[in-house]
């Protein structure tokens, strides 16, 4: 095992948490549905892209990698909360 392998979650948990602070100012996710978190997640793969064919610092890598990491979890917290809110219905009744 790659003396990395273990600390990678960590590092990426730290540096999704870092991207989220700073970018806590343009908020809104919660209104934006899977597709259209998807849709940032592939933005954010592109801006990846660059910043490693343009040879950037670690940390920036490490940060657009961590923008496509939480714009994949705010999709899996969507989908979540539409299936949470379907199921609920479908207990009430409200179909």
């Amino acid at each position: 095992m790659h003396s990395m392998d273990a600390k990678l979650p960590l590092r990426m948990a730290t540096a999704m948490l870092d991207e989220l602070i700073a970018n806590a100012h343009k908020g809104g996710w919660e209104e934006m549905t899977p597709g259209q978190l998807l849709a940032r997640a592939r933005q954010e793969l592109g801006e990846l892209e660059r910043a490693i064919k343009t040879v950037q610092p670690c940390g920036v890598v490490w940060s657009e990698a961590a923008d496509i990491c939480n714009f994949l979890a705010m999709v899996a917290a969507q989908y979540q909360a539409m299936a949470v809110e379907a199921q609920e219905a479908l207990d009430s009744g409200t179909t």
